[in-house]
């Protein structure tokens, strides 16, 4: 199920137990894997052992905002669905969040919040999916001609460009 578009691989962090435990439950009951973080370290260290489609964070995480976790999440998968799951209620975390396209969920919440991000991550995933077996993303197929000198040069493969 691991090349499932439905399946989602869920990072949840947040230093609060029962709400960890909380937003873990909701997603498993979506069918979907979660994996729960106490920190933004903790977080971090299975960011190379993983490949997430969606991220809920806490923003009053130990050592690092959750708006800074989730800017540096951004920037290195720009497909990601990052939430922003917070107590915090100043104007400027959720015009922020809004800025870096993380959803801002005030605490307490609605479960059909958590439940609505993970079903638009979905819905998302499902969109690409169709694009790359279509090809119509740029990244799935690159016009290898633009690189075929380089092609060459790589593989020190004399005419490469010739047979491309």
């Amino acid at each position: 199920m691991a090349n499932d578009p439905e399946q989602l691989n869920v990072l949840v962090i947040d230093d609060d137990e029962d709400m960890r435990r909380l937003l873990v439950d909701v997603v498993t009951q979506r069918g979907h894997q979660a994996l729960p973080a106490a920190s933004a370290e903790e977080g971090v260290a299975l960011l190379p052992l993983w490949t997430f489609q969606v991220a809920f964070l806490d923003q009053g995480l130990p050592g690092m905002e959750g708006l800074v976790l989730g800017e540096f999440l951004r920037k290195n998968n720009p497909d990601m669905t990052i939430a922003l799951v917070t107590g915090e209620d100043a104007p400027r975390v959720e015009r922020v969040a809004r800025d870096l396209s993380i959803t801002f969920i005030a605490k307490p919440f609605e479960v059909r919040q958590i439940q609505a991000v993970l079903d638009d991550a979905v819905s998302d995933a499902h969109v690409r999916s169709v694009r790359r077996h279509r090809q119509e993303d740029a990244d799935f197929a690159p016009p290898l001609a633009r690189f075929a000198s380089e092609i060459e040069a790589s593989y020190e493969m004399p005419h490469m460009p010739d047979r491309v």
